[in-house]
């Protein structure tokens, strides 16, 4: 018997979304949840169905947290083949948190691929050099991104309604992942899935926020200091607080163009 369950309807999952025109397909799910009972044709689906869509062009990314890291003996097929594809990452290992507990970007390394980065470049191996990456939100949980419960996407598939299939899935990436799995984002709590999606976009969008170089905030910082200095020994107060108060303004006015070019400043919170 597997160290690890799930239901044989995730097989099934796969085909109904690339039967309604999925590009991409990622599998945000640990199988640390229960299930009735041990199928033994689950693992023979599952497998069948990622070989098929994988055959057909479809890349199928799989998390693979260590939980599900394949052992002498008991490794478990659809897992072993997707780590000889390369098309499997990890979603909780690469997430990044700041002080206050609060995910705002994820890293890439030679021992972790991040899932948004395998889902946007299928099949590559991880990168050698670490790589963080600032995620840019679009919105609060469940406001942006279009959510369906695999309950309704299986019966509308089991009913061949590929009307609903292409309405949900044609020309998108589904990842499919439990609701449950909340963490902390700027915008609340919010299901790992989601913040897979919103990181996902954040790629394809072109819309990487990046952390700046220490040579660009310090060349902010100097700068800013030796125009403050010079008004401070140059002019007398009070009429030197008019331009402090400018330079301030201005440090901030590239801070805020900086961000809106994908460079972000320590001078002010990730958001």
């Amino acid at each position: 018997k597997p160290r690890m369950l799930w239901p044989a309807e995730f097989g099934e999952v796969l085909h109904a979304a690339a039967a309604g025109g999925a590009t991409k397909i990622g599998l945000d799910h640990f199988f640390e949840y229960p299930v009735t009972g041990w199928d033994e044709a689950a693992d023979v689906l599952f497998l069948q169905a990622y070989t098929q869509l994988t055959s057909r062009h479809i890349p199928v990314i799989l998390a693979y947290p260590e939980l599900q890291l394949p052992h002498a003996g008991g490794a478990v097929p659809v897992y072993s083949q997707a780590s000889a594809d390369h098309n499997t990452a990890d979603t909780q290992r690469t997430l990044t948190s700041d002080e206050d507990g609060i995910i705002r970007g994820f890293s890439e390394s030679m021992f972790a691929r991040p899932f948004s980065a395998a889902i946007v470049q299928p099949g590559l191996q991880a990168s050698r050099h670490v790589r963080p990456v600032v995620i840019r939100y679009y919105g609060p949980s469940h406001a942006t991104f279009t959510g369906v419960s695999m309950a309704d996407v299986l019966e509308a598939a089991r009913a061949g309604n590929e009307a609903k299939l292409s309405g949900w899935f044609n020309g998108r990436i589904a990842l499919i992942g439990a609701g449950d799995a909340l963490e902390r984002t700027p915008y609340g709590m919010m299901p790992n899935v989601e913040i897979q999606a919103n990181a996902i976009s954040t790629m394809l969008g072109g819309d990487t926020l990046n952390p700046a170089t220490p040579e660009e905030h310090w060349t902010l910082l100097i700068t800013a200091a030796l125009l403050a200095a010079l008004i401070a020994y140059t002019i007398r107060w009070p009429f030197s607080l008019p331009l402090t108060v400018a330079i301030a303004a201005a440090a901030f006015a590239v801070v805020l163009v900086e961000h809106a070019r994908g460079v972000v400043l320590h001078t002010v919170p990730v958001e």
